[in-house]
């Protein structure tokens, strides 16, 4: 009994080993595709593949180029905006639709003088090149002026009173020399009012106020 099942299981080993066996030689002589290809098939499959490598490369070159280029259009095109927009701001500032921020100086004229006075020292900046003049916290635009006998000033409205400050944003030095200047505005002054005492102080930070008119023409209309 026991020799019949170890023979059954001999058998079976041996059954199991020839499939085995059978399957590797077919896998084994079963070999590849390109077997069966000559020389001449080969090297044409070669120089396609070559040919598509190279192709892909190319593309991958232009397609790197188009998105450099986009980003660099995009730059421009964000560097122009933001130069558009610092253009746009300062013009605002410039008419008076903004404040302005600056080194400058303030006049200080402490009297009793008329608003002509007070007017040819705006003008007298304005020649220095003045970026933007207030006239005690009141933004000089066109339109507004001071005007008024001495102790009745005002400006836009607004009553100034004995004391005039008058604040200019632009270089210092060149805003100051203007006035002080032989014959400039404190000459003048001082030889009409000798009274009046003035100062000249330079402010690195400066403020001009926006204005609160409305800046449209009320007779004439721009035409294009």
């Amino acid at each position: 009994m026991r020799s019949l099942r170890s023979q059954l299981t001999i058998a079976l080993v041996a059954v199991i080993l020839g499939f085995l066996v059978v399957v590797q030689l077919r896998a084994q002589g079963g070999g590849s595709s390109l077997d069966s290809k000559s020389i001449g098939d080969l090297t044409a499959i070669i120089t396609q593949l070559n040919a598509g490598n190279d192709q892909l490369r190319d593309q991958k070159t232009t397609e790197q180029d188009t998105l450099s280029k986009a980003l660099q259009d995009q730059q421009r095109g964000q560097s122009a905006s933001t130069d558009a927009t610092t253009d746009l701001n300062s013009l605002r500032g410039w008419t008076g639709l903004e404040p302005i921020y600056g080194p400058g100086i303030t006049l200080t004229i402490s009297s009793n003088i008329p608003g002509d006075s007070v007017e040819d020292a705006i003008n007298e900046l304005w020649s220095a090149g003045a970026d933007g003049i207030a006239v005690n916290g009141v933004r000089i635009v066109p339109g507004v002026v001071v005007w008024g006998n001495r102790g009745k000033l005002q400006v836009d409205g607004h009553a100034v009173g004995a004391t005039v400050v008058i604040a200019a944003v632009g270089d210092q030095d060149t805003l100051a020399g203007a006035l002080r200047r032989p014959g400039g505005f404190l000459s003048q002054l001082g030889a009409s009012f000798p009274q009046a005492t003035t100062r000249v102080d330079p402010v690195d930070s400066l403020v001009i106020p926006a204005t609160g008119r409305d800046l449209i023409p009320r007779n004439a209309r721009p035409r294009l």
